[in-house]
Protein backbone atom coordinates (compact mmCIF):
# COMPACT_ATOMS: atom_id res chain seq x y z
CA UNK A 1 0.00 0.00 0.00
CA UNK A 2 1.56 3.48 -1.17
CA UNK A 3 1.28 6.71 0.84
CA UNK A 4 0.52 10.21 -0.60
CA UNK A 5 3.25 12.06 0.25
CA UNK A 6 1.23 14.59 2.60
CA UNK A 7 0.66 10.75 4.95
CA UNK A 8 3.93 9.96 4.40
CA UNK A 9 5.15 13.18 6.02
CA UNK A 10 2.43 12.55 9.10
CA UNK A 11 3.73 9.21 9.65
CA UNK A 12 7.36 10.33 9.96
CA UNK A 13 7.05 12.95 12.49
CA UNK A 14 4.61 11.49 14.51
CA UNK A 15 7.61 8.94 15.12
CA UNK A 16 9.65 11.71 15.73
CA UNK A 17 7.45 13.03 18.20
CA UNK A 18 6.56 10.00 19.90
CA UNK A 19 10.42 9.55 20.83
CA UNK A 20 10.56 13.35 21.91
CA UNK A 21 7.39 12.77 23.87
CA UNK A 22 9.03 10.11 25.46
CA UNK A 23 11.79 11.74 26.93
CA UNK A 24 10.07 14.95 28.25
CA UNK A 25 7.80 12.77 29.52
CA UNK A 26 10.78 10.69 31.43
CA UNK A 27 11.82 13.61 32.60
CA UNK A 28 8.78 14.65 34.41
CA UNK A 29 7.36 11.19 35.67
CA UNK A 30 11.12 10.99 37.57
CA UNK A 31 9.42 13.94 39.57
CA UNK A 32 5.83 13.37 39.58
CA UNK A 33 5.69 9.58 40.06
CA UNK A 34 1.74 10.12 39.44
CA UNK A 35 -1.21 7.73 37.96
CA UNK A 36 -0.77 9.93 35.50
CA UNK A 37 2.40 9.47 34.53
CA UNK A 38 1.66 5.23 34.66
CA UNK A 39 -1.18 5.57 32.30
CA UNK A 40 0.68 7.96 29.70
CA UNK A 41 3.99 5.82 29.95
CA UNK A 42 2.34 2.66 29.28
CA UNK A 43 -0.05 4.29 26.41
CA UNK A 44 3.12 5.40 24.70
CA UNK A 45 5.21 2.14 24.33
CA UNK A 46 1.73 1.27 22.12
CA UNK A 47 2.57 1.29 18.19
CA UNK A 48 -0.11 3.98 17.88
CA UNK A 49 0.35 5.48 21.27
CA UNK A 50 1.62 8.64 20.23
CA UNK A 51 -1.65 9.40 18.26
CA UNK A 52 -4.19 9.02 20.94
CA UNK A 53 -2.03 12.57 22.43
CA UNK A 54 -2.34 14.17 18.82
CA UNK A 55 -5.88 15.13 17.69
CA UNK A 56 -5.66 14.65 13.66
CA UNK A 57 -7.66 16.90 11.35
CA UNK A 58 -9.30 19.33 13.70
CA UNK A 59 -11.92 21.65 12.38
CA UNK A 60 -12.02 25.29 12.60
CA UNK A 61 -14.84 26.84 14.11
CA UNK A 62 -17.82 26.62 12.65
CA UNK A 63 -15.62 26.17 8.24
CA UNK A 64 -15.24 23.29 6.56
CA UNK A 65 -11.67 23.11 6.72
CA UNK A 66 -9.22 21.83 9.25
CA UNK A 67 -5.74 21.78 10.66
CA UNK A 68 -4.00 18.60 9.87
CA UNK A 69 -2.92 18.00 13.89
CA UNK A 70 -2.97 19.64 17.28
CA UNK A 71 0.20 18.92 19.74
CA UNK A 72 -1.44 19.15 22.88
CA UNK A 73 -2.21 22.85 23.97
CA UNK A 74 0.43 24.03 22.60
CA UNK A 75 1.43 23.99 18.89
CA UNK A 76 -0.58 23.59 15.48
CA UNK A 77 1.42 21.16 13.34
CA UNK A 78 0.72 21.25 9.15
CA UNK A 79 2.32 18.55 6.61
CA UNK A 80 3.07 19.52 2.84
CA UNK A 81 4.41 17.21 -0.05
CA UNK A 82 6.73 20.16 -1.12
CA UNK A 83 8.79 22.97 0.35
CA UNK A 84 7.43 25.78 -2.05
CA UNK A 85 3.74 25.01 -0.36
CA UNK A 86 5.43 26.36 2.81
CA UNK A 87 4.06 30.08 2.38
CA UNK A 88 0.62 29.01 1.70
CA UNK A 89 0.72 27.45 5.06
CA UNK A 90 1.82 30.60 6.82
CA UNK A 91 -0.60 32.73 4.79
CA UNK A 92 -3.32 30.18 5.91
CA UNK A 93 -1.97 30.25 9.16
CA UNK A 94 -2.38 34.01 9.50
CA UNK A 95 -6.59 33.76 7.99
CA UNK A 96 -8.44 30.71 8.03
CA UNK A 97 -6.68 29.17 10.76
CA UNK A 98 -5.81 31.33 13.05
CA UNK A 99 -8.94 30.75 15.29
CA UNK A 100 -6.86 27.98 16.30
CA UNK A 101 -3.93 28.73 15.80
CA UNK A 102 -3.59 32.12 17.85
CA UNK A 103 -4.83 30.03 20.87
CA UNK A 104 -1.48 27.99 20.39
CA UNK A 105 2.44 29.29 21.37
CA UNK A 106 3.57 27.19 17.90
CA UNK A 107 2.77 26.67 14.34
CA UNK A 108 4.93 24.00 12.66
CA UNK A 109 5.44 23.52 8.64
CA UNK A 110 6.88 20.54 7.27
CA UNK A 111 8.02 18.25 4.84
CA UNK A 112 10.02 16.12 7.22
CA UNK A 113 13.06 17.43 5.56
CA UNK A 114 12.54 20.86 5.86
CA UNK A 115 11.08 22.31 8.88
CA UNK A 116 9.54 26.34 10.05
CA UNK A 117 8.51 26.56 13.18
CA UNK A 118 6.90 29.88 14.46
CA UNK A 119 5.98 31.19 17.67
CA UNK A 120 2.22 33.27 17.72
CA UNK A 121 2.48 36.10 18.94
CA UNK A 122 -0.88 38.19 19.87
CA UNK A 123 -1.61 39.20 16.15
CA UNK A 124 0.87 37.69 13.79
CA UNK A 125 3.72 34.58 13.41
CA UNK A 126 7.29 35.16 14.14
CA UNK A 127 9.66 32.82 12.92
CA UNK A 128 11.90 30.70 15.00
CA UNK A 129 13.59 28.08 13.03
CA UNK A 130 13.36 27.44 9.51
CA UNK A 131 16.01 24.31 8.99
CA UNK A 132 16.25 20.36 8.93
CA UNK A 133 15.25 18.09 11.32
CA UNK A 134 17.82 18.02 13.94
CA UNK A 135 17.16 21.55 14.44
CA UNK A 136 13.49 21.30 14.56
CA UNK A 137 13.75 18.09 17.25
CA UNK A 138 16.08 20.31 19.29
CA UNK A 139 13.65 23.16 19.32
CA UNK A 140 10.72 20.60 20.04
CA UNK A 141 12.55 19.04 23.15
CA UNK A 142 13.53 22.29 24.37
CA UNK A 143 10.97 24.46 24.02
CA UNK A 144 7.39 23.28 22.75
CA UNK A 145 7.13 19.61 24.10
CA UNK A 146 7.99 20.79 28.01
CA UNK A 147 5.34 23.72 27.70
CA UNK A 148 2.65 21.21 27.44
CA UNK A 149 0.51 22.18 30.34
CA UNK A 150 -1.07 18.69 30.73
CA UNK A 151 -1.24 15.98 27.86
CA UNK A 152 -4.33 15.31 27.24
CA UNK A 153 -5.79 13.01 25.49
CA UNK A 154 -8.54 13.66 22.42
CA UNK A 155 -11.71 11.71 23.16
CA UNK A 156 -12.16 9.43 19.96
CA UNK A 157 -13.02 5.39 20.24
CA UNK A 158 -9.97 4.08 19.50
CA UNK A 159 -8.45 6.43 22.29
CA UNK A 160 -10.96 5.37 25.03
CA UNK A 161 -10.64 1.83 24.68
CA UNK A 162 -6.91 2.26 24.54
CA UNK A 163 -7.47 4.23 28.30
CA UNK A 164 -9.74 1.71 29.31
CA UNK A 165 -8.75 -1.53 28.05
CA UNK A 166 -5.05 -0.67 29.85
CA UNK A 167 -4.92 -3.05 33.34
CA UNK A 168 -9.25 -3.78 32.96
CA UNK A 169 -8.55 -7.37 33.56
CA UNK A 170 -7.03 -6.41 36.91
CA UNK A 171 -10.09 -4.33 37.51
CA UNK A 172 -12.45 -6.36 36.49
CA UNK A 173 -10.65 -9.20 39.35
CA UNK A 174 -10.60 -6.59 42.02
CA UNK A 175 -14.56 -5.45 41.10
CA UNK A 176 -15.53 -9.76 41.20
CA UNK A 177 -13.67 -9.83 44.51
CA UNK A 178 -15.23 -7.35 46.26
CA UNK A 179 -18.68 -8.03 44.83
CA UNK A 180 -18.43 -11.96 45.97
CA UNK A 181 -17.77 -10.41 49.70
CA UNK A 182 -20.90 -8.37 49.54
CA UNK A 183 -23.23 -10.22 47.51
CA UNK A 184 -25.27 -11.60 50.55
CA UNK A 185 -25.79 -8.21 51.60
CA UNK A 186 -29.51 -7.15 51.71
CA UNK A 187 -28.78 -3.69 50.22
CA UNK A 188 -27.14 -5.76 47.32
CA UNK A 189 -28.29 -8.97 46.95
CA UNK A 190 -31.86 -7.07 45.55
CA UNK A 191 -29.73 -5.65 42.92
CA UNK A 192 -28.20 -8.07 41.54
CA UNK A 193 -31.08 -10.53 41.41
CA UNK A 194 -32.66 -7.64 39.19
CA UNK A 195 -29.85 -7.58 37.34
CA UNK A 196 -29.93 -11.30 36.56
CA UNK A 197 -33.63 -11.80 36.09
CA UNK A 198 -33.16 -9.09 32.86
CA UNK A 199 -30.40 -11.07 31.43
CA UNK A 200 -31.51 -14.31 32.13
CA UNK A 201 -34.70 -13.17 30.16
CA UNK A 202 -32.48 -12.80 27.00
CA UNK A 203 -30.21 -15.52 27.91
CA UNK A 204 -31.19 -17.93 29.40
CA UNK A 205 -29.62 -21.29 30.36
CA UNK A 206 -25.89 -19.79 31.01
CA UNK A 207 -24.37 -20.71 34.27
CA UNK A 208 -24.29 -18.50 37.51
CA UNK A 209 -20.79 -18.06 36.57
CA UNK A 210 -21.57 -15.99 33.38
CA UNK A 211 -24.44 -13.99 34.71
CA UNK A 212 -21.63 -12.62 37.51
CA UNK A 213 -19.17 -12.38 35.18
CA UNK A 214 -21.31 -10.08 32.57
CA UNK A 215 -22.41 -8.23 36.06
CA UNK A 216 -18.99 -7.25 36.41
CA UNK A 217 -18.02 -6.42 33.15
CA UNK A 218 -21.31 -4.20 33.03
CA UNK A 219 -20.51 -2.72 36.35
CA UNK A 220 -16.51 -1.59 35.10
CA UNK A 221 -18.28 -0.25 32.39
CA UNK A 222 -20.60 1.86 33.95
CA UNK A 223 -18.23 3.43 36.19
CA UNK A 224 -16.27 4.38 32.97
CA UNK A 225 -19.03 6.02 31.20
CA UNK A 226 -20.37 7.64 34.16
CA UNK A 227 -16.78 8.82 35.65
CA UNK A 228 -16.47 10.53 31.78
CA UNK A 229 -19.70 11.71 31.57
CA UNK A 230 -19.22 13.62 34.98
CA UNK A 231 -15.60 15.14 33.98
CA UNK A 232 -17.32 16.07 30.61
CA UNK A 233 -19.71 18.25 32.41
CA UNK A 234 -16.88 19.93 34.68
CA UNK A 235 -18.23 18.28 37.73
CA UNK A 236 -15.60 18.00 40.98
CA UNK A 237 -15.80 16.37 44.32
CA UNK A 238 -14.87 12.68 45.54
CA UNK A 239 -14.12 10.20 42.97
CA UNK A 240 -17.13 7.61 44.01
CA UNK A 241 -19.28 10.54 43.56
CA UNK A 242 -18.09 11.20 40.10
CA UNK A 243 -18.52 7.40 38.98
CA UNK A 244 -21.40 7.04 40.48
CA UNK A 245 -23.54 10.31 38.90
CA UNK A 246 -24.75 11.70 41.62
CA UNK A 247 -23.46 14.97 40.89
CA UNK A 248 -24.82 15.03 37.24
CA UNK A 249 -28.23 16.00 37.47
CA UNK A 250 -29.81 13.74 35.37
CA UNK A 251 -30.80 10.00 36.00
CA UNK A 252 -28.74 8.12 33.91
CA UNK A 253 -27.11 5.94 36.33
CA UNK A 254 -28.69 2.16 36.47
CA UNK A 255 -28.98 2.04 40.10
CA UNK A 256 -27.94 -1.99 39.69
CA UNK A 257 -24.61 -1.22 38.50
CA UNK A 258 -23.76 0.95 41.27
CA UNK A 259 -23.91 -1.89 43.83
CA UNK A 260 -19.62 -0.77 44.74
CA UNK A 261 -21.23 2.68 46.31
CA UNK A 262 -22.70 0.56 49.10
CA UNK A 263 -19.75 -2.08 49.15
CA UNK A 264 -17.65 1.19 50.25
CA UNK A 265 -19.56 1.12 53.53
CA UNK A 266 -17.70 -3.04 54.07
CA UNK A 267 -14.50 -2.92 55.64
CA UNK A 268 -13.70 -5.96 53.62
CA UNK A 269 -14.72 -4.43 50.12
CA UNK A 270 -14.08 -0.86 50.52
CA UNK A 271 -10.17 -1.34 49.48
CA UNK A 272 -10.53 -3.16 46.39
CA UNK A 273 -13.59 -0.87 44.64
CA UNK A 274 -11.56 2.62 46.13
CA UNK A 275 -8.67 1.46 44.19
CA UNK A 276 -10.92 0.91 40.81
CA UNK A 277 -12.96 3.94 41.23
CA UNK A 278 -10.13 6.13 41.80
CA UNK A 279 -7.99 4.87 38.87
CA UNK A 280 -11.03 4.67 36.72
CA UNK A 281 -11.57 8.99 37.29
CA UNK A 282 -8.11 9.07 36.97
CA UNK A 283 -8.84 8.11 33.75
CA UNK A 284 -11.67 10.20 32.83
CA UNK A 285 -9.66 13.35 33.85
CA UNK A 286 -6.55 12.35 31.04
CA UNK A 287 -9.62 13.17 27.85
CA UNK A 288 -10.05 16.60 26.52
CA UNK A 289 -13.82 16.11 26.22
CA UNK A 290 -13.72 19.67 25.03
CA UNK A 291 -12.97 18.17 22.00
CA UNK A 292 -16.16 17.44 20.97
CA UNK A 293 -15.47 14.62 17.83
CA UNK A 294 -19.55 13.74 18.10
CA UNK A 295 -18.90 10.24 18.18
CA UNK A 296 -19.95 7.25 20.00
CA UNK A 297 -16.89 7.24 22.19
CA UNK A 298 -17.80 4.06 24.09
CA UNK A 299 -18.64 1.15 21.37
CA UNK A 300 -15.51 0.00 21.18
CA UNK A 301 -15.43 -0.30 25.17
CA UNK A 302 -18.52 -2.46 25.02
CA UNK A 303 -17.27 -4.57 22.25
CA UNK A 304 -14.10 -5.46 23.87
CA UNK A 305 -15.76 -5.67 27.34
CA UNK A 306 -18.71 -8.07 26.17
CA UNK A 307 -18.08 -10.65 23.42
CA UNK A 308 -19.64 -10.66 19.96
CA UNK A 309 -21.76 -13.81 20.88
CA UNK A 310 -23.40 -12.59 23.86
CA UNK A 311 -23.83 -9.33 22.36
CA UNK A 312 -25.82 -10.71 19.65
CA UNK A 313 -27.71 -12.93 22.10
CA UNK A 314 -28.46 -9.78 24.46
CA UNK A 315 -29.60 -7.58 21.22
CA UNK A 316 -27.00 -5.33 22.02
CA UNK A 317 -24.90 -5.06 18.69
CA UNK A 318 -23.82 -1.81 17.28
CA UNK A 319 -24.29 -1.16 13.43
CA UNK A 320 -20.50 -1.36 11.87
CA UNK A 321 -19.72 2.24 10.78
CA UNK A 322 -18.12 0.70 7.31
CA UNK A 323 -21.27 -0.62 6.83
CA UNK A 324 -23.57 2.24 7.70
CA UNK A 325 -20.89 3.92 5.31
CA UNK A 326 -21.30 2.03 2.70
CA UNK A 327 -24.71 1.95 2.18
CA UNK A 328 -25.68 5.61 2.50
CA UNK A 329 -22.60 5.68 -0.86
CA UNK A 330 -25.24 3.65 -2.51
CA UNK A 331 -28.45 5.79 -2.09
CA UNK A 332 -28.82 8.80 -3.92
CA UNK A 333 -29.81 11.37 -0.31
CA UNK A 334 -30.02 15.20 -1.83
CA UNK A 335 -33.69 16.02 -0.54
CA UNK A 336 -34.87 12.55 0.69
CA UNK A 337 -36.19 12.14 4.45
CA UNK A 338 -33.77 9.30 6.32
CA UNK A 339 -35.97 7.45 8.54
CA UNK A 340 -34.15 5.58 11.63
CA UNK A 341 -36.98 4.19 13.81
CA UNK A 342 -34.33 2.10 15.63
CA UNK A 343 -31.98 5.17 16.54
CA UNK A 344 -29.83 3.31 19.29
CA UNK A 345 -26.77 4.50 19.55
CA UNK A 346 -27.38 6.93 16.48
CA UNK A 347 -24.95 5.51 14.26
CA UNK A 348 -27.00 6.28 10.75
CA UNK A 349 -28.22 9.82 12.25
CA UNK A 350 -24.38 10.84 12.69
CA UNK A 351 -23.07 9.68 9.42
CA UNK A 352 -25.82 10.79 7.57
CA UNK A 353 -25.77 14.31 9.00
CA UNK A 354 -21.64 13.80 8.25
CA UNK A 355 -22.26 13.16 4.72
CA UNK A 356 -24.98 15.77 4.16
CA UNK A 357 -22.27 17.90 5.60
CA UNK A 358 -19.63 17.12 3.31
CA UNK A 359 -21.59 16.58 0.04
CA UNK A 360 -24.66 18.40 0.46
CA UNK A 361 -27.12 20.78 2.37
CA UNK A 362 -28.41 18.73 5.71
CA UNK A 363 -32.53 17.92 4.37
CA UNK A 364 -34.31 15.95 6.94
CA UNK A 365 -33.72 13.27 9.35
CA UNK A 366 -36.17 11.16 11.68
CA UNK A 367 -35.05 9.62 14.36
CA UNK A 368 -37.54 8.76 17.42
CA UNK A 369 -34.88 9.68 19.76
CA UNK A 370 -35.55 13.29 19.64
CA UNK A 371 -39.10 13.21 19.35
CA UNK A 372 -39.25 14.87 15.62
CA UNK A 373 -37.47 15.17 12.83
CA UNK A 374 -34.13 17.30 13.02
CA UNK A 375 -32.68 19.23 10.23
CA UNK A 376 -30.96 22.51 9.85
CA UNK A 377 -33.40 24.51 11.72
CA UNK A 378 -33.24 22.13 14.49
CA UNK A 379 -29.76 22.92 15.22
CA UNK A 380 -27.60 20.84 12.84
CA UNK A 381 -24.97 23.17 11.81
CA UNK A 382 -21.60 23.27 10.03
CA UNK A 383 -19.75 22.40 13.41
CA UNK A 384 -21.56 19.43 13.86
CA UNK A 385 -20.63 18.22 10.57
CA UNK A 386 -19.19 14.86 12.01
CA UNK A 387 -22.59 13.89 13.65
CA UNK A 388 -24.43 15.64 16.53
CA UNK A 389 -27.41 18.16 16.39
CA UNK A 390 -25.88 21.47 18.13
CA UNK A 391 -27.25 20.76 21.90
CA UNK A 392 -25.40 21.36 24.82
CA UNK A 393 -23.70 18.22 26.80
CA UNK A 394 -26.40 17.69 29.01
CA UNK A 395 -29.11 18.22 26.55
CA UNK A 396 -27.98 15.13 24.81
CA UNK A 397 -28.09 13.07 28.27
CA UNK A 398 -31.46 13.95 29.30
Amino acid sequence: MSFKPHENVRVKVVNLITQSLKTVLESRCRVLQTQDCYVLRKLLEEPEGITILMPQEVYVGREKWAVDTLLGDVAVIEYKGREQEFEEAERSARGKYWDIVSKRNYYIVTTWEKWRIYRVTKNSLELVVEGDRDKAKEVLETQILPGLKALKIPPLPENIEALYELDYEKYLEDLKQAFRKVKDDPRIKPLYEAYRSMIQSLYSGADEGFYEDLFIRHTYMHIAVIASLSIALGKEGRPEDIASGSQIGVDVALPYLNWWKTALLREDAKPLVEGVVKDIVGRARLVDWSLDTAEDVFRTLYEFLVEPPVRRKLGEYYTPVWLVEMMLSEFDLPGKVVLDPFCGYESWFKKYVSWQFKFYDVNMFYCPKYKGTLNHHHGVGPQERKGFPSLSLEDRFR
